[in-house]
């Protein structure tokens, strides 16, 4: 089998956008566990909702996984 790379240059300022609001979310929410000790998933994503402004971009399932990945940090 061979393997073929092929780099991709992606200058779409939608996804820029997109990928900034969710490194906000990542960053957010990992605060909230480190200062609030907020460790539920759930409890955590309906915190970051309700607090968090300008994140109407990003669907649940943004929200979710940034959430996690900051759980997982």
């Amino acid at each position: 089998m061979i393997t073929i790379k092929k780099k991709h240059n992606i200058q779409n300022p939608i996804f820029d956008e997109l990928l900034k609001k969710y490194n906000n979310v990542v960053r957010y929410s990992y605060n909230r566990i480190i200062k609030d000790g907020i460790t539920k998933l759930s409890d955590l994503e309906k915190y970051v909702k309700s607090n968090m402004n300008n994140i109407d971009c990003l669907d649940a399932s943004w929200i979710k996984t940034a959430v996690k990945k900051s759980t997982e940090l």
